[in-house]
């Protein structure tokens, strides 16, 4: 028989399918700022609030430290975007899962994580506005409550058969 998805499985699947479209606009917004210098981006809304411009930093690949640790060519120095992508459908196969809950959560910790660092960067380093960016924000946030929620049910759980 098959396990049906729970509604905390089905919201972390549209989380991240949502951070899949996120992640795509945002690499057609890097590719499009890379082939020229004067596109402007729907998400660029101010002079201070400017995605493409933060999409284009040295912190949108590897996380602004892949490359000057490994060098910039560096196959593990990819588009924090890309990055994103291959996060996102992790994660969508673990919460289709529900015995990975610890996964799951481990998962979204470092997504989480790595949410935080940038944040850190985009208003104290490049003192700019991301819509972009605060919208991945946002689904890795809503990512791990969900997680940490479907991990302490399953742990809660296990101790009743116990």
């Amino acid at each position: 028989t098959r396990t049906k998805m729970t509604p905390l499985g089905v919201f972390n699947v549209i989380c991240c399918v949502l951070g899949v479209a996120i992640s795509i606009y945002a690499l057609y917004v890097e590719h499009a700022r890379e082939n020229d210098a004067s596109y402007q981006a729907m998400c660029d809304i101010g002079p201070r609030a400017s995605c493409s411009r933060v999409l284009t930093s040295s912190y949108s690949r590897g996380l602004g430290l892949v490359g000057p640790v490994l060098g910039e060519d560096h196959p593990l120095n990819v588009s924090n975007a890309v990055a994103g992508m291959v996060y996102y459908t992790i994660m969508i196969l673990l919460s289709s899962c529900c015995s990975l809950a610890g996964v799951s959560l481990l998962f979204s910790i470092v997504g989480t994580t790595a949410s935080i660092y940038l944040s850190y960067v985009l208003i104290f380093v490049l003192a700019d506005l991301c819509v972009v960016c605060l919208g991945v924000y946002v689904v890795n946030s809503a990512i791990l409550a969900s997680c940490y929620v479907t991990w302490k049910k399953q742990k809660t759980a296990k101790l009743h058969v116990q």
